[in-house]
């Protein structure tokens, strides 16, 4: 949890923070040059390109927190799974866990559209009749200009809007996972789960084989100890 609020908080301020005041001296440099200048038509790229710099920062960020979320969901449902192959009581602290992840995945939901899929198919904060949460939706394809990065720009820019600096091909461009170093480590800790389950379900069939091979020796045991019994008893009547 820590490492996801780190994120979220300081990482992001981290990288977004020089742009945004890049951004708001260029927007109070381009009000003081006269309207046609060539100098106001630098200032409007030069803030086109800070706004799109900070929005792709804000997008990659947001999608690495959600492919933590992704992995702290796989290990949940891994540990549910042992849980219930074992007929163990779980632990109500790994289900408030997961409580917390839905929400963090809400409140870094890129629109509030986005945010209500969060929440589909749970009930009252209830889990199935499995007894797991409906898997987290999560979207690592955002939108550098997200509507709700957009809305928080806004707030602070005193003068144009996100709207009016980018184009409308600008709002539909979307981050490219593949090019960040922090997705290419995600990927590795989501294969190291995948590796992770794997060993845990060769694991339980190990021991389920064992269990079994145990209990056919056991019977076989029972079954000479019957015979050897009988076969004395028989002896005994003929001699």
């Amino acid at each position: 949890m820590d490492l996801i609020s780190d994120l979220d908080h300081s990482q992001l301020k981290q990288l977004c923070d020089d742009a945004l005041t890049k951004i708001e001296q260029l927007t109070v440099n381009s009000s003081k040059v006269g309207v046609g200048g060539k100098q106001l038509d630098l200032l409007k790229a030069d803030l086109r390109s800070s706004v799109l710099a900070a929005g792709a920062n804000n997008a990659k960020v947001a999608a690495a927190q959600d492919l933590m979320i992704a992995v702290a969901d796989f290990l949940y449902r891994l540990y549910h799974q042992l849980v219930s192959t074992h007929g163990l009581e779980a632990d109500k602290s790994a289900a408030e866990v997961m409580k917390k992840l839905r929400q963090f995945a809400k409140d870094n939901a890129e629109s509030e559209e986005s945010a209500q899929l969060v929440d589909e198919g749970v009930e009252s904060g209830t889990e199935t009749e499995g007894g797991r949460s409906p898997r987290i939706m999560l979207n690592l394809q955002r939108h550098v200009i997200s509507p709700n990065f957009a809305k928080a720009m806004n707030e602070q820019l005193g003068g144009d809007r996100i709207e009016d600096i980018v184009t409308e091909s600008d709002l539909r461009e979307r981050i490219i996972p593949a090019d960040s170093d922090v997705f290419k480590v995600s990927d590795c800790l989501m294969e190291l789960s995948k590796i992770l389950r794997r060993t845990v379900e060769n694991a339980m069939n190990a021991r389920v084989e064992n269990e079994d091979q145990q209990e056919l020796t056991l019977q076989n045991m029972k079954l000479r100890s019957l015979l050897a019994t009988k076969r004395s008893a028989f002896i005994s009547v003929y001699q």
